[in-house]
């Protein structure tokens, strides 16, 4: 499946910059967004990709970023939600599970939520996510 379009949130270090870096390396074109400027960029110059740079927990600039990327190559065949967040609180005696609960899902729905009908819109094979939700209470 080489020659694809893939869209790679987070991929400014990481999991998602090796996933970027891999690939490239089998063929494919890669858009990378993250909150990180400095690192989306330098890991897009490395890797001869693209870099929009977003904070995936912000809906509408998901969907700015996602209709760029397309608009890039003309279309995404994947999507690769990976982009993580710090929760401020460590798994010692601070841990909040609440906290870190609501962090996450603010984060992965509004990412979510934005890319996957622009996915679909424009026929993208495969939308993939990467992280888990945090343990629930009870």
């Amino acid at each position: 499946m080489s020659g694809q379009v893939a869209l790679i949130t987070g991929g400014a270090s990481g999991f998602g910059a090796e996933v970027a870096r891999q690939l490239v390396r089998r063929g494919d074109a890669v858009v990378l967004i993250d909150i990180d400027e400095a690192g989306g960029q330098a890991v897009a110059d490395e890797v001869g990709g693209h870099f929009l740079a977003c904070d995936v927990s912000d809906f509408d600039q998901v969907v700015a970023v996602t209709l760029a990327a397309e608009q890039v190559h003309g279309g995404l065949d994947l999507v690769f939600l990976n982009a993580g967040i710090s929760t401020g609180c460590g798994v010692a005696d601070d841990f909040d599970v609440l906290r870190t609960a609501g962090r996450w899902a603010s984060t992965s729905t509004a990412s979510c939520s934005a890319h996957t009908p622009r996915s679909r819109h424009c026929g993208a094979a495969a939308v993939a996510r990467s992280s888990r939700p945090p343990p629930w209470p009870g």
